[in-house]
């Protein structure tokens, strides 16, 4: 898996050469479960209104094995639309996003969350 695509995700970018020897230190399956959770950690820091100057280092996002977090997502305050398909889908269009081939509703929600 490349380093590259890990990068360009994760929102905090720095010390990259730290975190590319983290990754290089990586099996492929951890890299695989650490990209297939990343969004959905994107979407925790981005409900919980994290300040990037506290989402983890991705040098120790990656040696802390922090996509294996049990994340507990809070509740949308009073938004409607997150609670049904139908409302994540109606959302989705009102922002302009179309939903990808294969797209889980929780990586959707959390790509709507980011422009609305």
């Amino acid at each position: 898996m490349d380093f590259g695509a890990f990068w360009a995700l994760y929102p905090r970018r720095v010390a990259r050469r730290d975190a590319e020897k983290a990754w290089s230190r990586m099996t492929p399956d951890q890299q695989s479960a650490a990209m297939l959770v990343l969004d959905m950690h994107i979407a925790y820091w981005l409900a919980l209104g994290t300040s990037r100057e506290y989402v983890p280092y991705p040098t120790t996002w990656l040696y802390g094995r922090r996509w294996e977090d049990e994340l507990e997502m809070p509740q949308p305050k009073c938004d409607e639309w997150w609670k049904t398909q139908a409302g994540i889908a109606a959302k989705a269009q009102a922002v302009g996003i179309t939903p990808k081939a294969g797209e889980d509703w929780h990586s959707l929600k959390a790509r709507i969350q980011r422009v609305a």
